[in-house]
Protein backbone atom coordinates (compact mmCIF):
# COMPACT_ATOMS: atom_id res chain seq x y z
CA UNK A 1 0.00 0.00 0.00
CA UNK A 2 1.22 3.14 -1.07
CA UNK A 3 0.82 6.37 1.18
CA UNK A 4 2.35 9.51 2.19
CA UNK A 5 1.85 10.76 5.68
CA UNK A 6 0.96 14.40 5.47
CA UNK A 7 1.15 17.62 7.33
CA UNK A 8 0.03 20.97 7.15
CA UNK A 9 2.77 23.64 5.94
CA UNK A 10 3.99 25.64 9.25
CA UNK A 11 6.32 28.36 9.46
CA UNK A 12 9.51 27.76 9.48
CA UNK A 13 9.92 31.14 11.95
CA UNK A 14 8.54 31.15 15.17
CA UNK A 15 6.08 33.69 14.04
CA UNK A 16 2.18 32.32 15.36
CA UNK A 17 0.38 34.10 13.30
CA UNK A 18 1.49 32.53 10.13
CA UNK A 19 -0.93 31.29 7.83
CA UNK A 20 -1.14 27.55 7.55
CA UNK A 21 -2.14 25.13 4.67
CA UNK A 22 -2.29 21.66 3.30
CA UNK A 23 -0.41 20.35 0.43
CA UNK A 24 -2.17 18.28 -2.51
CA UNK A 25 -1.24 15.17 -1.98
CA UNK A 26 -3.58 12.32 -4.17
CA UNK A 27 -3.26 8.78 -5.19
CA UNK A 28 -3.78 8.92 -8.85
CA UNK A 29 -3.93 5.51 -9.94
CA UNK A 30 -2.68 2.06 -8.06
CA UNK A 31 0.90 2.58 -6.75
CA UNK A 32 1.35 6.40 -7.59
CA UNK A 33 0.85 9.15 -5.59
CA UNK A 34 1.48 12.91 -6.74
CA UNK A 35 2.47 15.49 -4.14
CA UNK A 36 1.92 19.09 -5.21
CA UNK A 37 3.41 21.82 -3.16
CA UNK A 38 2.49 25.58 -5.27
CA UNK A 39 4.29 28.29 -3.88
CA UNK A 40 3.33 30.13 -0.40
CA UNK A 41 4.16 33.80 0.25
CA UNK A 42 5.93 32.44 3.73
CA UNK A 43 8.07 29.74 4.44
CA UNK A 44 6.81 26.67 5.63
CA UNK A 45 7.41 22.90 5.74
CA UNK A 46 5.50 19.27 5.21
CA UNK A 47 6.24 16.42 7.22
CA UNK A 48 6.23 13.26 5.47
CA UNK A 49 6.93 9.57 5.47
CA UNK A 50 8.27 7.70 2.49
CA UNK A 51 7.89 4.34 2.99
CA UNK A 52 10.34 1.37 2.20
CA UNK A 53 10.43 -0.04 -1.51
CA UNK A 54 9.07 2.73 -2.77
CA UNK A 55 10.56 4.87 -5.38
CA UNK A 56 9.92 9.12 -4.53
CA UNK A 57 11.22 11.71 -6.33
CA UNK A 58 10.96 15.38 -6.00
CA UNK A 59 11.67 18.60 -8.50
CA UNK A 60 12.52 22.21 -6.60
CA UNK A 61 10.63 24.48 -9.11
CA UNK A 62 11.00 27.70 -7.40
CA UNK A 63 13.61 28.64 -4.61
CA UNK A 64 15.29 25.67 -2.56
CA UNK A 65 14.13 23.03 -0.84
CA UNK A 66 15.25 21.53 2.54
CA UNK A 67 15.05 17.73 3.65
CA UNK A 68 15.66 17.56 7.20
CA UNK A 69 15.79 13.50 7.41
CA UNK A 70 17.06 13.82 11.13
CA UNK A 71 17.68 16.55 13.78
CA UNK A 72 21.68 16.16 13.00
CA UNK A 73 21.25 15.46 9.46
CA UNK A 74 19.42 17.56 6.06
CA UNK A 75 20.08 17.65 2.43
CA UNK A 76 19.27 20.34 0.40
CA UNK A 77 17.95 20.26 -3.34
CA UNK A 78 18.44 23.98 -4.70
CA UNK A 79 15.94 25.33 -7.54
CA UNK A 80 16.07 23.61 -10.70
CA UNK A 81 17.36 20.32 -9.42
CA UNK A 82 15.84 17.16 -9.13
CA UNK A 83 16.13 14.21 -6.15
CA UNK A 84 15.42 10.77 -6.59
CA UNK A 85 15.01 8.37 -3.39
CA UNK A 86 15.11 4.63 -2.68
CA UNK A 87 15.35 2.78 0.62
CA UNK A 88 14.77 -0.70 0.56
CA UNK A 89 14.68 -1.47 3.66
CA UNK A 90 13.19 1.21 6.47
CA UNK A 91 10.43 3.75 5.97
CA UNK A 92 12.32 7.42 5.66
CA UNK A 93 10.74 10.55 8.07
CA UNK A 94 11.40 13.49 6.46
CA UNK A 95 10.27 17.27 6.92
CA UNK A 96 10.46 19.37 3.46
CA UNK A 97 10.90 22.35 3.83
CA UNK A 98 10.15 25.22 1.78
CA UNK A 99 11.31 29.05 1.28
CA UNK A 100 9.12 31.74 0.82
CA UNK A 101 7.42 31.42 -2.80
CA UNK A 102 9.01 28.20 -2.86
CA UNK A 103 7.23 25.31 -5.00
CA UNK A 104 7.93 21.58 -6.08
CA UNK A 105 6.13 18.33 -6.75
CA UNK A 106 6.74 14.66 -5.75
CA UNK A 107 6.11 11.84 -6.73
CA UNK A 108 5.77 8.61 -5.01
CA UNK A 109 5.52 4.87 -6.88
CA UNK A 110 5.44 1.22 -5.51
CA UNK A 111 8.58 -1.07 -6.75
CA UNK A 112 6.31 -3.21 -8.55
CA UNK A 113 4.30 -0.28 -10.15
CA UNK A 114 7.39 1.19 -11.58
CA UNK A 115 8.47 -2.41 -12.43
CA UNK A 116 5.31 -3.02 -14.59
CA UNK A 117 5.64 0.20 -16.47
CA UNK A 118 9.36 -0.26 -17.42
CA UNK A 119 10.12 -3.81 -17.41
CA UNK A 120 8.90 -5.88 -20.55
CA UNK A 121 10.24 -8.88 -22.40
CA UNK A 122 12.02 -6.70 -24.92
CA UNK A 123 15.73 -6.66 -24.83
CA UNK A 124 15.21 -3.06 -24.50
CA UNK A 125 14.35 -2.69 -21.39
CA UNK A 126 14.85 0.48 -19.55
CA UNK A 127 18.28 0.50 -17.64
CA UNK A 128 17.42 1.14 -14.37
CA UNK A 129 20.44 -0.50 -12.45
CA UNK A 130 18.41 -1.07 -8.90
CA UNK A 131 15.37 -2.57 -11.66
CA UNK A 132 17.47 -4.64 -13.00
CA UNK A 133 18.59 -5.81 -9.52
CA UNK A 134 15.84 -5.58 -6.94
CA UNK A 135 17.41 -7.85 -4.62
CA UNK A 136 19.96 -4.94 -3.41
CA UNK A 137 19.67 -3.63 0.55
CA UNK A 138 21.52 -0.54 -0.21
CA UNK A 139 19.09 2.93 -0.81
CA UNK A 140 19.59 4.76 -3.78
CA UNK A 141 19.86 8.87 -3.93
CA UNK A 142 20.28 11.00 -6.69
CA UNK A 143 20.47 14.14 -7.27
CA UNK A 144 20.82 16.16 -10.67
CA UNK A 145 19.31 19.13 -13.16
CA UNK A 146 16.13 18.79 -14.15
CA UNK A 147 15.32 19.25 -18.07
CA UNK A 148 13.89 21.83 -19.46
CA UNK A 149 10.81 19.22 -20.71
CA UNK A 150 10.69 18.10 -17.23
CA UNK A 151 9.76 21.84 -16.43
CA UNK A 152 6.93 22.49 -18.41
CA UNK A 153 5.17 19.47 -17.17
CA UNK A 154 5.60 19.90 -13.60
CA UNK A 155 4.14 23.25 -14.49
CA UNK A 156 1.43 21.73 -16.33
CA UNK A 157 0.69 19.88 -12.95
CA UNK A 158 0.74 22.63 -10.66
CA UNK A 159 -1.22 24.71 -12.77
CA UNK A 160 -4.03 22.18 -14.10
CA UNK A 161 -6.83 23.44 -13.12
CA UNK A 162 -10.15 21.33 -14.66
CA UNK A 163 -13.53 19.67 -13.69
CA UNK A 164 -12.48 16.82 -11.28
CA UNK A 165 -13.01 14.11 -13.41
CA UNK A 166 -10.84 15.35 -16.61
CA UNK A 167 -8.21 16.69 -13.74
CA UNK A 168 -7.92 12.86 -12.54
CA UNK A 169 -7.10 11.98 -16.17
CA UNK A 170 -5.04 15.13 -16.61
CA UNK A 171 -2.61 14.62 -14.08
CA UNK A 172 -2.22 10.82 -14.61
CA UNK A 173 -1.43 11.59 -18.15
CA UNK A 174 1.53 14.43 -17.30
CA UNK A 175 2.79 11.84 -14.83
CA UNK A 176 3.18 8.94 -17.04
CA UNK A 177 4.79 11.98 -19.21
CA UNK A 178 7.12 12.91 -16.65
CA UNK A 179 8.45 9.66 -15.74
CA UNK A 180 9.24 8.58 -19.36
CA UNK A 181 11.56 11.93 -20.00
CA UNK A 182 12.77 11.50 -16.39
CA UNK A 183 14.24 7.84 -16.82
CA UNK A 184 14.68 8.45 -20.67
CA UNK A 185 18.51 7.80 -20.54
CA UNK A 186 19.94 6.40 -24.06
CA UNK A 187 23.13 4.93 -23.91
CA UNK A 188 25.24 6.47 -26.52
CA UNK A 189 26.16 5.07 -29.84
CA UNK A 190 30.42 4.78 -28.94
CA UNK A 191 30.57 3.00 -32.03
CA UNK A 192 29.72 6.01 -33.90
CA UNK A 193 31.52 8.34 -31.28
CA UNK A 194 34.28 6.12 -29.65
CA UNK A 195 35.45 8.99 -27.18
CA UNK A 196 32.54 8.77 -25.65
CA UNK A 197 34.18 5.02 -23.72
CA UNK A 198 35.70 7.88 -21.73
CA UNK A 199 33.29 8.80 -19.02
CA UNK A 200 35.91 11.74 -18.32
CA UNK A 201 34.96 12.81 -21.88
CA UNK A 202 31.04 12.19 -20.89
CA UNK A 203 31.14 13.74 -17.69
CA UNK A 204 32.91 17.09 -19.44
CA UNK A 205 29.78 17.19 -21.72
CA UNK A 206 27.22 16.70 -19.26
CA UNK A 207 28.50 19.86 -17.69
CA UNK A 208 28.54 21.50 -20.53
CA UNK A 209 25.12 20.88 -20.81
CA UNK A 210 24.56 22.36 -17.39
CA UNK A 211 26.76 25.65 -18.29
CA UNK A 212 24.25 26.17 -20.74
CA UNK A 213 20.96 25.64 -19.07
CA UNK A 214 22.85 28.22 -16.52
CA UNK A 215 22.85 30.56 -18.94
CA UNK A 216 21.00 29.58 -21.72
CA UNK A 217 19.76 32.99 -22.14
CA UNK A 218 23.34 34.54 -22.93
CA UNK A 219 25.36 31.23 -23.62
CA UNK A 220 29.07 31.38 -24.39
CA UNK A 221 30.26 30.25 -28.11
CA UNK A 222 31.49 26.86 -29.01
CA UNK A 223 34.86 27.97 -28.89
CA UNK A 224 34.51 28.92 -25.46
CA UNK A 225 32.05 26.35 -23.76
CA UNK A 226 34.73 23.88 -24.66
CA UNK A 227 37.88 25.71 -23.63
CA UNK A 228 36.11 25.98 -20.47
CA UNK A 229 35.03 22.24 -19.69
CA UNK A 230 38.50 21.03 -21.36
CA UNK A 231 37.32 19.47 -25.12
CA UNK A 232 37.73 20.22 -28.31
CA UNK A 233 35.23 21.82 -30.87
CA UNK A 234 34.94 18.64 -32.03
CA UNK A 235 34.35 16.65 -29.10
CA UNK A 236 32.06 19.14 -28.20
CA UNK A 237 30.10 19.37 -31.15
CA UNK A 238 29.95 15.44 -32.14
CA UNK A 239 30.12 14.04 -28.57
CA UNK A 240 27.05 16.56 -27.59
CA UNK A 241 24.81 15.52 -30.55
CA UNK A 242 24.86 11.99 -29.80
CA UNK A 243 24.42 11.99 -25.80
CA UNK A 244 21.47 14.70 -26.80
CA UNK A 245 20.35 14.12 -29.91
CA UNK A 246 20.49 17.69 -31.40
CA UNK A 247 23.10 20.24 -31.65
CA UNK A 248 24.65 22.80 -29.04
CA UNK A 249 22.52 25.30 -30.74
CA UNK A 250 19.67 23.10 -31.05
CA UNK A 251 19.89 22.14 -27.43
CA UNK A 252 19.99 26.10 -26.09
CA UNK A 253 16.83 27.40 -27.88
CA UNK A 254 15.11 24.26 -27.12
CA UNK A 255 15.65 25.05 -23.90
CA UNK A 256 14.81 28.45 -24.67
CA UNK A 257 11.47 27.81 -25.93
CA UNK A 258 10.22 25.46 -23.41
CA UNK A 259 11.27 28.48 -20.82
CA UNK A 260 8.93 30.75 -23.08
CA UNK A 261 6.02 27.91 -22.49
CA UNK A 262 6.20 28.45 -18.39
CA UNK A 263 6.00 32.41 -18.76
CA UNK A 264 3.13 32.11 -21.02
CA UNK A 265 1.63 29.35 -18.86
CA UNK A 266 2.00 32.32 -15.86
CA UNK A 267 -0.27 35.08 -17.20
CA UNK A 268 1.67 38.16 -16.44
CA UNK A 269 3.19 38.69 -20.07
CA UNK A 270 1.89 39.04 -23.51
CA UNK A 271 3.77 36.98 -26.40
CA UNK A 272 6.15 40.13 -27.42
CA UNK A 273 7.19 40.46 -23.70
CA UNK A 274 7.68 36.71 -23.64
CA UNK A 275 9.66 37.06 -26.82
CA UNK A 276 11.96 39.69 -25.69
CA UNK A 277 12.77 37.94 -21.94
CA UNK A 278 13.77 34.47 -23.73
CA UNK A 279 16.35 36.51 -26.17
CA UNK A 280 14.48 36.76 -29.19
CA UNK A 281 15.16 40.85 -31.06
CA UNK A 282 12.15 39.99 -33.68
CA UNK A 283 8.52 38.78 -31.78
CA UNK A 284 7.71 37.00 -35.51
CA UNK A 285 10.76 34.88 -35.41
CA UNK A 286 9.97 34.26 -32.07
CA UNK A 287 6.32 33.19 -32.82
CA UNK A 288 7.38 30.86 -36.10
CA UNK A 289 10.07 29.04 -33.82
CA UNK A 290 7.44 28.32 -31.32
CA UNK A 291 4.92 27.45 -33.66
CA UNK A 292 7.84 25.05 -35.36
CA UNK A 293 8.24 23.19 -31.97
CA UNK A 294 4.84 22.71 -30.59
CA UNK A 295 2.63 23.00 -33.52
CA UNK A 296 1.05 26.23 -32.89
CA UNK A 297 1.79 29.82 -32.21
CA UNK A 298 1.34 31.07 -28.53
CA UNK A 299 -1.93 33.32 -28.88
CA UNK A 300 -3.26 30.26 -29.74
CA UNK A 301 -1.54 28.25 -27.25
CA UNK A 302 -2.46 30.90 -24.20
CA UNK A 303 -5.87 31.16 -25.54
CA UNK A 304 -5.82 27.21 -24.99
CA UNK A 305 -4.60 27.49 -21.97
CA UNK A 306 -7.02 29.57 -20.60
CA UNK A 307 -10.12 27.97 -21.58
Amino acid sequence: MIYWILAIFVAMLPDKNTAKRKAVITAIDEGVTVGLFPADATAGSVDLTLPAMQVHLFWALTGPQYFQFSPHYGRELPEGQSFFLFNPKTDQPVQLQFAAGGEGVGLSLTFDKLHRLFMTSSENDLDIPFLQNPGTDKPVYEQRASEPTWNVVLKSLLGADHAQGALHVLRHGLILQLLGLYFDRTAPNTAACPFLRDQETVRKLKDAKEHLLRDVFNPPTLRVLSKQHGLNEYQLKVGFKEIYGTTVYGYVMDAKLQKSRLLLDSGRYSVNEVAFQVGYQNPSHYIAAFKKKFGTTPKKYTAARGA
